[in-house]
């Protein structure tokens, strides 16, 4: 805990750091907002926007991930899987999506089937989203934390709300904001590595669902289900009329 140049230059630089990183607050609010109003849209069936949604909103992770990577010397490279391929028709002609259930004339749906299926089963994506809510909330309160010390600390020097001891006291907060300046800086930058490092794990197997298999199951079991009634209402329809004409 020295005072040398060095060491307050480094305290310096932290700071600045750590209001880099509040500036990027209100581009995280946004994100987040963005990311609510589609989950209420996927929630009410536009499951189409999925991928979109996702992919939409991974640029601001990786870019948290360069500022720690740079700013540590520990690079954290991108976590996620990589991209399926796009598929192929069959000698058949037509095309299967990652578990090869159905056929299709062209690739479109497939394609955005696939894209579901490897946004889904990444488990980068899950840990996005949770550092998507909860960092606003540590990872502010981490890199705001000197500028609160300091900033309460000048207040109470400079209007001594309980008379000249106010003094000391806000001197003393001062300091203590200016030596939490580097800690701070390394805990927000553990703090963001404990959710967007990468880790390594087993890859999902080839078969394994996704919500939008299951809705399309579902749909194609009502589809079924309305032809069987509609058929049942025609023969129905007809036994009447056979024998009223009979």
């Amino acid at each position: 805990m020295g005072f040398t140049s060095d060491n307050n230059r480094g305290r310096l630089v932290a700071l600045g750091r750590c209001l880099t990183l509040l500036a990027l607050l209100p581009l995280h609010f946004a994100v987040l907002a963005m990311a609510g109003v589609a989950g209420l849209l996927l929630l009410c069936g536009q499951l189409y926007l999925f991928p979109a949604v996702v992919l939409n909103i991974r640029w601001l992770p990786t870019l948290h991930r360069g500022l720690v990577g740079t700013w540590s010397g520990s690079a954290l490279p991108a976590p996620y899987r990589p991209a399926p391929a796009r598929p192929r028709a069959g000698q058949d002609g037509f095309y299967r999506a990652g578990r090869g259930r159905r056929l299709y004339a062209n690739d479109r749906l497939p394609t955005w089937q696939n894209r579901c299926r490897w946004v889904w089963t990444d488990p980068a994506t899950a840990r996005d989203l949770l550092w998507l809510v909860l960092d606003p909330i540590i990872g502010t309160t981490l890199a705001g934390a000197p500028f609160a010390l300091i900033g309460g600390g000048l207040f109470a020097t400079i209007t001594r709300p309980g008379g000249w001891p106010a003094i000391p006291i806000g001197l003393l907060l001062v300091l203590l904001g200016w030596l939490a300046a580097a800690p701070a800086l390394a805990l927000h930058g553990r703090w963001t590595a404990l959710l967007l490092a990468r880790r390594i794990g087993p890859e999902p197997p080839a078969d394994q669902r996704w919500v939008g298999d299951l809705v399309t199951d579902l749909l194609s079991a009502l589809r079924l289900l309305g032809l069987s009634i509609g058929a049942a209402v025609l023969f129905v329809a007809e036994v009447l009329a056979l024998a009223c004409t009979g």
